[in-house]
């Protein structure tokens, strides 16, 4: 069975005043931009999320939402990781860095984690990200890397 891991890193303003003017008066709305992150990197991410999914990224120590949109969400497939437990988890660190590095005019508030081996896990349906609350002004998705699984 194949499983592919996705990170959902939702961003909101820099606190730095020059750079939150120069955001609101340059970004548009609905704007997408595609790219690619240095495969060792999400490798090393993957090796770490599989080896360590139910220990060093536990539901315990990374809960999630009971309810998201409407929808249960599947707590043993989605991990919710706030910007002030980063530390904790050093791969996601540098995931974050890279984006916020990227985009310096923003900064990463949480990383949402999904493992998904079928159209069902995760989130059973695109979500909304203000229903994160109104602070969250974008939102990154990558798609961190995949394996396969004799479960």
């Amino acid at each position: 069975m194949k499983t592919v891991i996705q990170a959902q890193l939702f961003a909101i303003h820099s606190s730095d005043p020059a750079k939150e003017r120069l955001t609101r008066k340059n970004t548009k709305m609905d704007t997408y931009v595609a790219g690619k992150v240095v495969r060792t990197c999400l490798d090393e991410l993957t090796k770490d999320l599989v080896g360590n999914w139910n220990t060093k990224y536990s539901e315990d120590l990374f809960p999630v939402c009971t309810l998201f949109n409407g929808e249960w969400v599947e707590r043993d497939k989605n991990r919710h990781i706030l910007s002030s437990q980063f530390d904790l988890v050093p791969r996601i660190r540098e995931l974050v860095k890279i984006f916020e590095d990227k985009f310096t005019h923003l900064r990463i508030d949480s990383v949402w984690l999904i493992m998904k081996s079928s159209c069902k896990d995760g989130f059973q349906s695109w979500h909304r990200d203000f229903a994160l609350g109104n602070k969250i002004t974008t939102t990154i998705v990558v798609n961190v890397g995949a394996f396969t699984s004799s479960h």
